[in-house]
Parts: C-alpha cells; sequence; structure tokens
C-alpha cells in the first residue's frame, strides 16, 4: 500500500500498522487476509456475537438467561432512541462477517479502521519519470506533482429487516441469523459502492467513477478474451505486475455467464473456448453488485491491484430494534443497523474498468 508522507510503516503478515510521526494515535491497514478483531480490546467474550445481539436487541423476549446476564454486565441495553452500540470486542466480529462476504476483500481491498468521520492520506495520481543525470549538468527537468491529498469522509449505509415476535423468541439461532443477514446485505452495498459509486454523498465514489483509472471502452458483446488482455495490457503499461494484473476479474453473474459459454466459433464445434495462458489461473469473482444497466443494459469488468484500494470504516456499529405499526398489528419487529464507510484509490492508474459489456 502506498502510505502518506511523514509516516512510517511497521507491517505484520496481516496489518500494516502506520506510525503518525505528529505522535497521534496509528493507523492500521488490514490486509484481505487479516482480522479487524485483531486490533480490539482483547476482552474475553463469554457468547457469541448472535447470542449477544438478541438478548440486548430483544431483552426480556430473549430466553437465554447467559447472555442477558451479559449484556446486563456490559451495560449494553437496546434503547429506543440509541439503539444498540456493539462493544468493541464484538464490533471487530461484526465488520468481519461484513468483510468475508466482499468480492472487494477477497480481491485484496484494504481495510483503514477510522478513528473520527474523516482521514486525510496520499495517493499516487501519476508515476514520476527517471531520468539520467549528467555531472554539472542542469538536466534535471520538474515534473507535475504526482502525489495529492485523498479524504476519507465516512458515509452511512444502513439496512432493515423484520421478524416475528414468534421467531425472535422461538429461535435458538435468531441472533446469529440477524447478524448474518444484515452484514451480508451490507456487504453487498458497500462492494457495489466500491465498484460503481457516484461520489455524491451520501454515496461514495467507486473505482468506476474515479480519475485517472485505465479505461477499455465500448466492449460490445464478448466473442473471445480479446478485451481482457486489452485491459490486461492496460495495466503492465501502468506498471502493475502481471500475475497481479490477471489475478482477478470483477463481473456481473451476466458476464461470467457470457466467457463462460464461449465456443471455439468452429461451425458445429461446441467446444468451450481455452482462456489465454497467461489468464488461466485469473478468478473470476463474481457479484450482483455490478450493474448490467449501465447505458442500456451494458455491464463492467474490473481488473487490477485491488490492494491500492482502501475502504475506510468506522468501528462503531449500532443495531435498533423498533416497535412500529407492525407491531401492533402483526407482533413484528423491525430491525435497523447502520455502518460507515468509504473508498479512496491510493493510485488510480492501478486498475482498468472494461466499460460497455453486452
Amino acid at each position: 500500500a502506498k502510505l502518506p508522507d511523514a509516516l512510517t510503516r511497521k507491517a505484520d503478515e496481516n496489518i500494516v500498522r502506520v506510525h503518525n510521526a505528529t505522535g497521534d494515535s496509528p493507523i492500521h491497514l488490514v490486509k484481505s487476509a487479516g482480522r479487524v478483531a485483531d486490533l480490539m480490546p482483547r476482552r474475553k467474550q463469554e457468547v457469541s456475537l448472535g447470542r449477544f445481539l438478541a438478548a440486548g436487541l430483544l431483552g426480556d423476549r430473549c430466553h437465554d438467561p447467559e447472555a442477558l446476564r451479559f449484556v446486563a454486565e456490559t451495560k449494553a441495553v437496546s434503547t429506543a432512541t440509541s439503539g444498540l452500540t456493539i462493544p468493541a470486542e464484538y464490533a471487530g466480529t461484526w465488520l468481519d462477517l461484513m468483510r468475508s462476504r466482499m468480492v472487494l476483500i477477497e480481491a485484496g481491498c484494504m481495510t483503514m479502521p477510522m478513528i473520527g468521520k474523516t482521514h486525510t492520506t496520499a495517493a499516487l495520481t501519476a508515476d514520476p519519470v527517471a531520468g539520467w543525470h549528467a555531472e554539472n549538468a542542469a538536466d534535471i527537468s520538474s515534473s507535475d506533482p504526482t502525489f495529492a491529498a485523498r479524504t476519507l469522509n465516512a458515509q452511512t449505509v444502513t439496512v432493515r429487516c423484520t421478524a416475528s415476535v414468534e421467531v425472535t423468541q422461538d429461535s435458538p439461532n435468531f441472533g446469529d441469523l440477524l447478524a448474518s443477514a444484515m452484514t451480508a446485505a451490507i456487504a453487498q452495498e458497500i462492494d457495489r459502492v466500491g465498484l460503481v459509486g457516484t461520489g455524491t454523498a451520501p454515496q461514495p465514489r467507486g473505482i468506476y467513477n474515479t480519475a485517472g483509472i485505465n479505461e477499455v471502452l465500448t466492449v460490445g458483446t464478448l466473442a473471445d478474451y480479446s478485451k481482457v488482455l486489452t485491459g490486461v495490457r492496460e495495466l503492465l503499461n501502468d506498471n502493475v505486475p502481471l500475475e497481479i494484473a490477471t489475478a482477478n476479474a470483477i463481473m456481473s453473474p451476466r458476464t461470467w455467464a457470457a466467457l463462460e459459454g464461449l465456443t471455439t466459433g468452429i461451425s458445429g464445434d461446441k467446444t468451450q473456448l481455452p482462456r489465454p495462458r497467461s489468464l488461466e489461473a485469473m478468478r473470476s469473482l463474481v457479484t450482483s453488485s455490478v450493474p448490467d444497466n449501465f447505458d442500456t443494459n451494458k455491464s463492467a469488468i474490473f481488473l487490477g491491484d485491488f490492494r491500492d484500494l482502501v475502504m475506510g470504516v468506522r468501528s462503531d456499529v449500532v443495531v435498533k430494534a423498533l416497535e412500529v405499526d407492525t407491531y401492533a398489528s402483526r407482533l413484528q419487529i423491525e430491525f435497523v443497523a447502520h455502518q460507515r464507510v468509504d473508498f479512496v484509490a491510493l493510485r488510480p492508474a492501478s486498475f482498468c474498468v472494461l466499460r460497455g459489456v453486452s
């Protein structure tokens, strides 16, 4: 990862620790294989995240005395105004559950837990050009700035779901299912904005709308892998290593099916078209977070070094249980969770978008 000036870094296997030279709290970048939970307080979790959620949200409607007792001891009580703020020792588990559902994380995107609403980092907007210098000659030319400040500004994503009182009371695994369903929904939407977000508040800016990325325009109907190779070539021209440029391709289910359905083109031969040798190991990361409705029924394919994409995330997670109109008429409880995130591409040239895929 490219890190801000005036900072030094110390890395272990899965977490990059960035020491701020001004003396502020250190910044951590969690690699795709790392866990945000490893940065959280190490207090012993006497009950699971799911049991904690059920007890904290349902209160006396929860039939888990041990979890209720633990929630009371931690003073994590849900109220109509504040909801249930998940303690730090569980927030990491929630965030890691969310991250495990994201194709961007699987592709290599880094996670930066944010201390405040905003965080400023440096992005590499252009690679510097080296040259040769003759002794005493004034031949060292200046160039445009190659670094620029980029600000992560945590935006709020929400999810809302409903369950009957009977289900919440009678299902021992209700809390686990609630956490799984909510984090999966949030993960899909965060993937979407990380890929195609407009950047118009409150939506973060995704790779698709980031200035300075590589592009392959008007791809059209995929008849072979030539457009993918063109995208890889664009990345190679910007010094992305071949093994990284050919590692991952993020695409929609429709695009995946089109590529998998390619045949040799020989008359009467339905044999699947083999991939070029350089693309044999490329992983197709398929997600419905890539839309198929760009510019009248068009989609996109995303290539690149996704380690140069950072997701900033606030570690404070809030879940609320609401007894609204449906409670009085149907005995239903609504649950709302919200999470705050933003994205920044540290090196836009590390990405290539194939646009206009039919």
